[in-house]
């Protein structure tokens, strides 16, 4: 786990953290295991809401959104 995390979403199959600085972790729900560990260079992933699924709504600002479908 990064020490500056800036927020968490769990989906079906999927924990997912976002961090301050851009990177972003997804875990195995049903086991734990880290499955992605990078930084995202194109967007920032401030906020994270699950939306059902494995789909997850990423805020980046007041202005900037976008719809994340982990498979």
């Amino acid at each position: 786990m990064k020490n500056d995390p800036a927020d968490w979403a769990v989906t079906k199959n999927y924990i997912v953290q976002a961090s301050a600085t851009n990177d972003v972790l997804i875990y195995d729900r049903s086991t734990g295991k880290k499955i992605f560990d990078s930084k995202v260079t194109n967007f920032e992933a401030r906020y994270l809401f699950p939306m059902g699924g494995d789909t997850i709504l990423v805020c980046a600002n007041e202005t900037k959104f976008y719809i994340l479908k982990l498979e």
